[in-house]
């Protein structure tokens, strides 16, 4: 596919996590002008043109009427959609090795509403896993980059070797059944971002309720956080005080401050959409619990001179 800049764009809108939140969806494109056209594709009349940063199933109620946005919009030249951890997770766990799939099936809960609304739509499941496969694994324009969860370059020149269109290749696929191996490690990374243990037994329950014992790091600070509060997205409790981190964050990590700005989801934000950094933008606030979708618009020339815009949540939807 072409970059966006190729097609003759008047600018960039782009668009948090999903999760099958079509209605969201569909209030934010109105409101920034876009009209779908017979086929479902939705247009900008200036030719602007949208980046979806991943993760389009699980979760919500219309999961179909959301990938068919999205799927139309990428095949008219209206958008690019990054691959996301949850459609990964959605191929892994039907591509098997050995007769093992590549993610475990305790998976298959957290992918159960996106089967069931399929299912219920005369969907073929297949044909929209065969789809994901040909999301790319991120996106550069000259101004900006897009990632799912963190931007980091080893990862990205594991995943660059052979495949310069950021999409992974039929032989990979078998490839990712050795966790160990650099082209998993570099899918993990890029897709879920990094991982440590919680220090002292200490644990958490996610945002579907299961316990965790890892907590996400904040890939884009500064590489020796003084806390674990600091080291962490979000994820670190209030009653658990302040802890000395201790230890330098992951060797490589960090986003230099004068890299292009690069936007990704994944994190699970609250409240004011902001920068995190002078060139680091997280678009995931939480669609899926009751939070907001949130967009970012720019154009030509304006780096983070954009703004954001977001969507409430209507729970009744």
């Amino acid at each position: 596919m072409k970059p966006l800049s190729a097609c003759g764009s008047g600018g960039y809108d782009l668009i948090g996590d999903l999760h099958g939140f079509a209605g969201p969806l569909r209030t934010l494109l109105a409101r920034w002008g876009y009209r779908a056209d017979g086929a479902g594709a939705y247009r900008h009349p200036a030719g602007r043109r949208v980046i979806f940063v991943g993760d389009y199933v699980d979760r919500g109620p219309e999961i179909v009427a959301t990938l068919r946005i999205v799927r139309a919009m990428v095949e008219a030249g209206e958008a690019v959609a990054v691959m996301g951890n949850h459609e990964y997770n959605a191929i892994a766990l039907d591509h098997e090795v050995d007769g093992v799939p590549l993610r475990p099936e305790c998976k298959r809960v957290q992918h159960a509403d996106t089967i069931r609304q399929l299912e219920a739509a005369g969907e073929d499941r297949r044909d929209w896993l065969e789809w994901f496969k040909t999301l790319p694994l991120w996106h550069e324009e000259e101004a900006f980059r897009v990632v799912h969860a963190c931007w980091d370059e080893r990862h990205l020149a594991v995943l660059r070797a052979g495949r310069p269109d950021g999409r992974l290749r039929a032989p990979d696929w078998d490839a990712l059944a050795d966790p160990t191996g650099a082209l998993a490690q570099a899918v993990e990374g890029v897709l879920k971002g990094p991982e440590v243990p919680l220090p002292g037994g200490r644990w958490f329950h996610d945002a579907e309720g299961h316990a965790r014992r890892e907590m996400r790091l904040r890939w884009w600070g500064s590489p020796q956080p003084a806390t674990w509060r600091e080291a962490s997205v979000g994820e670190w409790r209030e009653e658990w005080g302040e802890v000395p981190f201790g230890r330098t964050l992951v060797e490589g990590l960090g986003y230099p401050p004068e890299d292009r700005p690069v936007f990704f989801g994944h994190y699970w934000l609250r409240g004011e959409p902001v920068w995190l950094a002078e060139n680091v933008c997280c678009l995931d606030y939480s669609v899926a619990k009751q939070g907001h979708l949130v967009g970012y618009r720019m154009s030509p020339g304006q780096g983070r001179s954009g703004r954001f815009e977001r969507v409430v949540h209507d729970v009744r939807a």
